[in-house]
Parts: C-alpha cells; structure tokens; sequence
C-alpha cells in the first residue's frame, strides 16, 4: 500500500491535469500489476529479471538488446525493478533512445555473491536517439529510483542517457 499511496501522491501532483495525472498513474499500476501477474501465472515466488524487461518492452522488442545472467526476483525486489524498468522506458519513449525508430537500448545485468546474498548489477543504456538534454527537475522516475535503490547513478550523456543501479537482493537462481 505504501508504494501504491507514493505513487499516486506522484502522478497526482504538480502541473499535470487530472486526466494525466490518471493516465501516469494507471501506467504505474500496471506496471506493478504485470509483475503479480508473473508471478501469479507461474505459481514461484520468484520473477525473471528478463521477463519483467521484455513484457515493458512489447512495443519495441527490435530497438532492445538484453545481456547479462538469468536473474529471478522475488516479489519485492521484483516489484521494485518492475516500476524502475516502467519508469526508464517511459523516459526513453518521450525522450530519449525510443522516441526515434533509430533508437535503442541495451540493458545488462550481472549477480554475484557478496557476505549478504548477492548483489545485482543492472545497466540501461540509451544509443540513437536525440541529443540528450540534462533536465532542469527532478523527475518521479529519478525520484523513484533514487529512492528505492541506494546505488543508483545517472549520466546524461549527449550519445544517450544510461543508468546503472547495484541492489542487494536476497534470492537468485
């Protein structure tokens, strides 16, 4: 509930109209909603890294490249990278790497044990699209990630924007 109140009290607020704020806030929930669903269909308890980026990316499979280990998540850390993976395509989209058809984005993630579990690697990195410009704001998407994930770091980058975010995560197979 908590995460539903923070993202409603986002999307909500600020400049936007009423109708925007509720089409940002229904894409956010379906974010989420697409996550339980994995999870739900399946019957684990735990998500695919990969199956989470693929279902964001089912307008764009040909402009997405994804490398890296076989990374599953369980419902909390999925939930997490879920919203992070929605927020960085919607940013994408509007304007960076996928608002272009030239455009692309190549994600990378990595685990290895560390004294705590394991601690995930992930990458998101813009090429094709326009130039990058810095923004003046903070957005809710760098709000969010920042917030949820202590290591996060963002370049903006004239080539493209990209995103690195290491988590310890408790569960990986």
């Amino acid at each position: 509930m908590t995460v539903i109140q923070s993202i409603a009290h986002r999307s909500l607020t600020g400049d936007l109209s009423l109708a925007q704020g509720r089409e940002i806030f229904e894409a956010r929930l379906q974010a989420l909603a697409r996550t339980q669903r994995q999870l739900t269909s399946t019957k684990r308890d735990t998500v695919s890294l990969e199956e989470i980026i693929r279902s964001e990316f089912d307008a764009f499979p040909s402009q997405m490249k994804i490398d890296g280990d076989e990374i599953f998540l369980e419902y909390q850390q999925a939930q997490k990278f879920s919203l992070a993976v929605h927020e960085l395509t919607i940013n994408a989209v509007k304007y960076g790497a996928l608002s272009a058809p030239t455009g692309g984005v190549k994600i990378a993630s990595s685990i290895s044990a560390n004294g705590s579990g394991h601690e995930l690697k992930f990458r998101w990195e813009g090429h094709g699209g326009p130039p990058v410009i810095v923004p003046t704001r903070e957005g809710f998407g760098s709000t969010l990630l920042k917030a949820t994930f202590a290591k996060t770091r963002m370049e903006y980058a004239s080539a493209g924007f990209s995103c690195e975010i290491e988590a310890n995560v408790p569960h990986s197979s």
